[in-house]
């Protein structure tokens, strides 16, 4: 319904549907990830991988964030030149989550006038995205919960 409205809106109404919009996609998001690892837990999750070229996949999924990253004043560097032309066998629902909740959790646990720096990388035999941030990060000794999904770092309780 958001959408039939923002289509026939008022240029003063326009932003604020936008805004709605955008928020209502969010959560329709969120909702498919608990649904996602509802299947995940019960071993009805597959990958779906299509050949697809990397990049732009990527660009649409990183710069989705740059106005989050301006409102929170947090600089932000993006090169991913290397993927430029390169086709591969990627799940791209799958492929936006992961990148999505890295780039996410850096902004969400990074400091004002902190960096986000996101590279894109490709060797012989593989892709190699990497996400790299001011942030808290995760104290040595907690690294080995990073995957277990329940945990929570005590530093990012307090955050």
């Amino acid at each position: 319904m958001l959408e039939l409205m923002h289509e026939d809106s008022s240029n003063g109404n326009n932003k604020k549907l936008s805004i709605a919009l955008g928020s209502s996609r969010r959560l329709q998001g969120m909702l498919d990830e608990v649904l996602d690892l509802s299947r995940v837990e019960s071993k009805h999750w597959k990958l779906s991988p299509k050949r697809r070229e990397i990049l732009p996949l990527l660009n649409r999924v990183v710069l989705a964030f740059e106005s989050f990253l301006v409102k929170k004043n947090i600089r932000f560097e993006y090169n991913a030149d290397a993927l430029r032309g390169l086709v591969i066998n990627i799940d791209e629902d799958k492929f936006e989550k992961i990148i999505n909740n890295l780039i996410y959790n850096s902004i969400k646990f990074n400091r004002e006038s902190g960096w986000i720096r996101v590279t894109g990388l490709r060797t012989e035999r593989a892709v190699i995205i990497k996400v790299e941030d001011s942030g808290v990060g995760i104290p040595e000794n907690e690294l080995e919960f990073v995957f277990d999904r329940f945990y929570q770092s005590e530093i990012n309780r307090k955050t």
